[in-house]
């Protein structure tokens, strides 16, 4: 089995007008946020199992665009859609592309998505833009949650904000795709 998946790290800001984006293979790449909407190319290629895994062989090229939430930003590919909903006590909304759909929730009272011991859950803890975040997968790709909780994004005494952000029954690529957002939070 040949699996070469790329996952974009940003890493820091070139000048005044972008960013520099490595990925998992090494490969670089200069972001121009000279424009109201940021774009960064990366690639996933040859993406290949045995006809005894279900033959799967794609080409992806994906364009990314930034989004600049009031709390946040992170990244999404292109071809999706950033909308704010309402909320009560919590900034709300979604991140919909062609065939998935992530909702977040940034506010008091976040959700945590599934317990640590879950049996169906591949469950581990990154840093990610200097915050504990827990993220979450199905063991089986299409059946569950896909997700991102952070406890703790600021505020103080006995009340702290969290974030998380989530998905249901995501293809791999969905899953993939929501995993390299995740990775790209950068809270202000």
């Amino acid at each position: 089995m040949l699996t070469k998946i790329i996952v974009i790290l940003i890493v820091g800001v070139i000048g005044v007008g972008g960013y520099l984006v490595i990925s998992s293979e090494g490969e670089v790449y200069d972001t121009d946020l000279s424009n109201s909407t940021s774009t960064a190319t990366t690639t996933t290629s040859n993406i290949s199992e045995s006809k005894e895994d279900n033959f799967i062989e794609e080409d992806l090229s994906i364009k990314w665009k930034q989004i600049d939430a009031p709390n946040f930003t992170l990244f999404i590919p292109t071809d999706w859609k950033f909308n704010q909903l309402q909320g009560i006590d919590s900034y709300l909304g979604e991140l919909v592309g062609p065939e998935a759909k992530l909702t977040f929730d940034f506010g008091l009272y976040s959700d945590s998505l599934v317990a640590d011991d879950d049996p169906n859950y591949v469950i581990t803890y990154e840093n990610i833009d200097g915050y504990k975040a827990k993220i979450i997968k199905p063991k089986t790709i299409g059946l569950g949650t896909v997700g991102v909780y952070f406890d703790n994004v600021g505020g103080g005494g006995f009340q702290t904000t969290k974030l998380q952000i989530s998905g249901q029954d995501l293809s791999k690529k969905n899953q993939e795709i929501a995993l390299q957002i995740f990775r790209s939070i950068e809270f202000k």
